[in-house]
């Protein structure tokens, strides 16, 4: 599931366009009438609101569908955040190396 192409925005949405969307979607799909698209909807919503998942989906996913690249260099090594670290320069570079 592409969470862009199931809100029907561009990659390069901000976060206002990313919220008109959902919200436009919300109404046409009701939980009780369309469960399966509510819940696509809401899923790519929460995909894309949160900066941390947007990257790492950018990143990772949007390409090639199966995870992240370093997988196998990492190899049980994992990363946690320490302090909150706004990287908005390298956020925007890393989503545009990862277009293409």
């Amino acid at each position: 599931m592409n969470p862009y192409d199931v809100l029907d925005i561009p990659c390069d949405a901000d976060d206002s366009a990313v919220r008109s969307a959902y919200l436009e979607l919300i109404k046409i799909y009701s939980p009780e009438q369309f469960p399966k698209q509510f819940k696509q909807v809401s899923e790519a919503y929460h995909t894309l609101k949160n900066e941390d998942q947007r990257l790492q989906y950018d990143l990772f996913n949007r390409n090639t569908g199966i995870g992240s690249p370093f997988e196998v260099l990492l190899d049980g090594f994992t990363l946690r955040k320490r302090t909150p670290v706004k990287f908005g320069a390298m956020q925007r570079y890393l989503r545009q190396c990862a277009k293409k």
